[in-house]
């Protein structure tokens, strides 16, 4: 079976040990972490993994590890692109154990409802397909792309329109609106 055949779950989080945080996983891989920002446990930062969790307890003494993605650049464009393509900005960040992680954007479970039902929203429809399109996407940056960009850019972060309904992101990647 094809990793993109697999359906996303979300599993709670092993790390830190509060248990609030949650991941969203696919197969044997942890694509995203809900970090808790509230005792509610109904508010999250919504961000990618820093490291792999190695046990999960799933129930009867059993465990499960997952990893992370093998093309973390990848995971990141991904991640600022999804951000992006939401109007939000995305944020470079570093864990206590000074792993990089991008932070993509808050989430609010509303009542009535729990942090699995997320798997369900539009979101993370679209981050599998801007992932699972590693390899045929207009995503893929060139090394040069960013310094282009850098060359073109009036004001940093912001995209910069290039000609006939075409924009280049900060991170090189190039769309139309």
């Amino acid at each position: 079976m094809s990793m993109s055949a697999l359906q996303p779950q979300i599993v709670k989080a092993m790390k830190p040990k509060h248990g609030k945080d949650w991941m969203l996983v696919r197969g044997d891989t942890v694509f995203v972490r809900f970090l808790a920002q509230n005792d509610d446990g109904n508010s999250f930062e919504v961000q990618t993994p820093t490291r792999p969790e190695e046990r999960i307890r799933i129930g009867g003494g059993l465990t499960i590890g997952y990893k992370l993605p093998v093309n973390q650049k990848h995971l990141f464009s991904v991640a600022e692109t999804l951000a992006q393509e939401n109007h939000l900005q995305p944020e470079n960040k570093v864990d206590r154990f000074q792993n990089n992680c991008i932070s993509m954007f808050s989430i609010t479970i509303d009542h009535g409802k729990t942090i699995q039902d997320e798997v369900n929203e539009e979101w993370v429809t679209r981050f599998f397909e801007l992932f699972d399109a590693h390899g045929i996407s207009t995503n893929i940056v060139e090394p040069g792309m960013v310094d282009i960009y850098s060359d073109l850019c009036v004001e940093d972060g912001e995209d910069v329109y290039l000609s006939d309904g075409m924009y280049m992101r900060p991170n090189g990647t190039i769309y139309e609106r």
